[in-house]
């Protein structure tokens, strides 16, 4: 097509390909140096070239690599390109053909072949955008109860706890049930769930925006403290620190009140928050089918934090206030994690299992500090880039350290406090049968 030699003329450099001496047409040099580029290219000096004004947007053809010119060069190739003709007219007929429920699909090819964990997007930009969907697609489906954890019902299935949509039990690509073990398969589902996530992601965004409305207005400092208790309460940092869905298994197992070593009631564990759940599917077997889900949670977690935190206090225009409040919910993420299942279930080891955790967040450059020594860059912008340090808190602890960890401190106290009594109630327990 003229549009292809165009580009191969534009690039002649890049090619290694020489202007012909006559350059007064334009059509002349197009066809040169499309010419010179097959000939080079495919190896055959006798190759001949036709070149098209047009071609038909419907119509599919191939650019062989040997050319060095992908689909996505080929605007309407590119599902992000303004001009994506062929993909608007393959997602109209694969729409028309999903309506009509048709059995008219290749068998060679399979009837899934056209769902995203099957067929990825060309275009990575495209991907990633679907993944942020994908994630919270997941989330609103868990915080709206559509899909829940529970027991099975029946002498096959009394004991087993999986995974249900509205209901229906939810499988892996490869037939299994899913449920906490495996439970990186959940996110190898709705990959392929295309219009749920679609829907489902477009209503959490709502139900985001609702949230943040709801929010206390701030116009000074005086008024910090009402906009921190209401973040602290709002569903969304309740589903980040707390809960994302119940795990009736767990509720099951711990159906007695725990205590602290002092007596006090521990809050009683009902489901992982979305940290947990993230590192449940970092953890979980078969997390080979995509070793970075639990990467893709974090960092929509962490979006929709900062995007909580800054809604009433502008980084950019109120940075103090900004700061104040992004800090104390920072500090609460850290609470919400040192006092967690997973850490107090770590027993003598909470501090490395803690540590462990921190560790992946810093690498994943998420959840991250806003420096005391320098929070602004050489712009006079806010910079939100400081890497949580535990050990280093715990060392200085007297100092005013970079995450205010004094309260997190007493959570891994507690949550070792609790482990041995935990064990040793279970030692009285098996003693007294």
């Amino acid at each position: 097509s003229r549009e292809t030699a165009r580009y191969i003329k534009r690039n002649y450099e890049r090619f290694d390909l020489q202007l012909p001496a006559d350059q007064n047409k334009e059509s002349t040099v197009i066809k040169a140096c499309a010419e010179e580029f097959i000939r080079r290219y495919s190896g055959d000096s006798a190759a001949r070239l036709a070149i098209v004004d047009s071609m038909s947007s419907q119509m599919l053809y191939c650019t062989g690599e040997i050319m060095d010119i992908t689909p996505l060069r080929i605007a309407k190739f590119d599902e992000m390109s303004a001009d994506n003709t062929y993909f608007k007219y393959y997602s109209q007929s694969l729409n028309n053909a999903k309506r009509r429920t048709t059995d008219m699909w290749n068998p060679h090819l399979g009837n899934d072949l056209h769902k995203r964990g099957y067929l990825p997007y060309m275009n990575e930009a495209k991907e990633a955008e679907s993944d942020v969907k994908m994630v919270k697609a997941l989330f609103y489906g868990f915080s709206k109860e559509r899909i829940v954890y529970k027991a099975g019902i029946g002498a096959t299935s009394k004991g087993n706890y999986f995974f249900e949509c509205d209901g229906n039990k939810i499988m892996s690509p490869d037939g299994k049930l899913i449920n906490n073990k495996n439970i990186a398969q959940l996110l190898a589902w709705i990959r392929n769930e295309d219009e749920l996530v679609d829907k489902w992601s477009a209503l959490f965004d709502k139900e985001i925006m609702s949230q943040k409305i709801s929010l206390p207005s701030v116009v000074n400092a005086s008024e910090i403290t009402a906009l921190e208790g209401a973040l602290t309460k709002s569903k969304y940092m309740n589903m980040l620190n707390s809960c994302l869905y119940t795990d009736q298994d767990a509720i099951a197992k711990n159906n007695k009140t725990d205590k602290k070593a002092d007596g006090k009631s521990f809050v009683k564990y009902t489901g992982p928050s979305i940290l947990e759940f993230a590192y449940m599917v970092k953890t979980s077997e078969e997390v080979g089918c995509d070793c970075d889900d639990a990467e893709r949670i974090i960092a929509v977690a962490y979006e929709v934090f900062k995007d909580m935190c800054s809604y009433r206090t502008d980084p950019n225009v109120t940075p103090d206030m900004f700061t104040q409040v992004y800090r104390q919910q920072l500090n609460k993420v850290y609470e919400a994690l040192a006092g967690s299942k997973m850490v107090v279930a770590a027993g003598a080891e909470c501090k490395g299992t803690f540590n462990d955790f921190v560790s992946w967040l810093n690498k994943n450059e998420v959840f991250s500090a806003i420096s005391y020594d320098s929070p602004m860059d050489e712009s006079g912008k806010l910079v939100i880039n400081e890497r949580f340090d535990y050990a280093s808190a715990e060392n200085n602890s007297s100092s005013k350290n970079k995450c205010e960890v004094g309260s997190i401190l007493n959570f891994i106290r507690d949550s070792d406090k609790k482990s041995k009594a935990e064990e040793k109630a279970e030692n009285e327990e098996t003693a007294a049968e």
